[in-house]
C-alpha cells in the first residue's frame, strides 16, 4: 500500500463506469436473462412441431399413430413443463438455489393442482381453511414461477440488491 501510495483507510468510491439502471433497462435485462437460456429449447420444440405438422400435411403420418404421439411428446414437453425450465433460469438470474426454484415449480405443477384445474370443479384450495390458493393450470405459464423464484431470492438479499443487480 505504501509503495503504491494508497491509503488503507480511504473510503472506497463506487466504480464510475457502473451506472444505475433505469426500470426499463432493468426489466429488459431480467426478461432476457431468464428467457435467453430457455430459447434454444423452445426453438427446438417449435421446429419439431413444424416437422410434425409437415408430416401430417403430407399424409406421412396421422395424429392417431404412435409415431405422432411420440413426436408430440418431444415437441410439447418443453411447453408443458416450461415452469421448470424458467425456474432454473430465474434462479440463476436472481442468484438463488436452483433446487429450491425447481421445488417451487414442482408445487405449482403438482398433479393435484393440474387435475383440479382441468376438472374445473373448484376455484381454490383453502389452506388452513382461511387462505385461498387459486386452482389454476400453471403448465406453460411464466409469471407465477418468475415471481415465485424472485420471492424466494428476496429474503437472502435486500430488495434493492435484487433490483439493481
Amino acid at each position: 500500500m505504501e509503495q503504491l501510495g494508497l491509503d488503507a483507510n480511504a473510503p472506497v468510491e463506487a466504480d464510475a463506469g457502473e451506472k444505475k439502471k433505469d426500470f426499463i433497462t432493468w426489466f429488459m435485462d431480467v426478461v432476457s436473462g431468464i428467457f435467453g437460456p430457455v430459447v434454444p429449447a423452445i426453438a427446438g420444440a417449435g421446429m419439431i412441431k413444424g416437422l410434425m405438422g409437415g408430416l401430417v400435411a403430407l399424409g406421412v403420418i396421422t395424429n392417431t399413430t404412435d409415431t405422432y404421439k411420440v413426436i408430440d411428446m418431444l415437441a410439447s414437453g418443453v411447453f408443458n413443463f416450461l415452469p421448470f425450465f424458467l425456474a432454473v433460469s430465474a434462479a440463476k438470474k436472481f442468484r438463488t438455489s436452483e433446487y429450491l426454484a425447481v421445488a417451487i415449480a414442482a408445487v405449482i405443477m403438482y398433479p393435484t393442482m393440474v387435475e383440479a384445474a382441468q376438472a374445473g370443479e373448484i376455484s381454490a384450495f383453502m389452506l388452513f381453511d382461511v387462505i385461498p390458493v387459486p386452482v389454476f393450470n400453471y403448465s406453460s405459464s411464466v409469471i407465477p414461477i418468475i415471481f415465485g423464484v424472485w420471492g424466494r431470492s428476496v429474503p437472502r438479499r435486500s430488495l434493492w440488491e435484487c433490483i439493481m443487480q
